[in-house]
């Protein structure tokens, strides 16, 4: 009983890390193609498809 209780507060940590990790890696990204990142964490990672595509597509001449 006790070994269930420590084992699923280690997983419960470890996906607030990979929650943290990926907002990290999202802000990175951000300031790779120079490009202003939202404040939120949720922002960042919504916010990814389309600043890749901004990124990617040419402006207009």
């Amino acid at each position: 009983m006790l070994g269930e209780a420590v084992a699923g507060r280690e997983q419960r940590g470890s996906k607030l890390l990979a929650g943290i990790g990926l907002v990290l890696i999202a802000g990175q990204l951000y300031s790779m193609t120079d490009t202003k990142a939202p404040s939120s964490g949720l922002d960042k990672i919504a916010g990814l498809p389309g600043m890749l595509i901004a990124t990617m597509v040419p402006a207009p001449r």
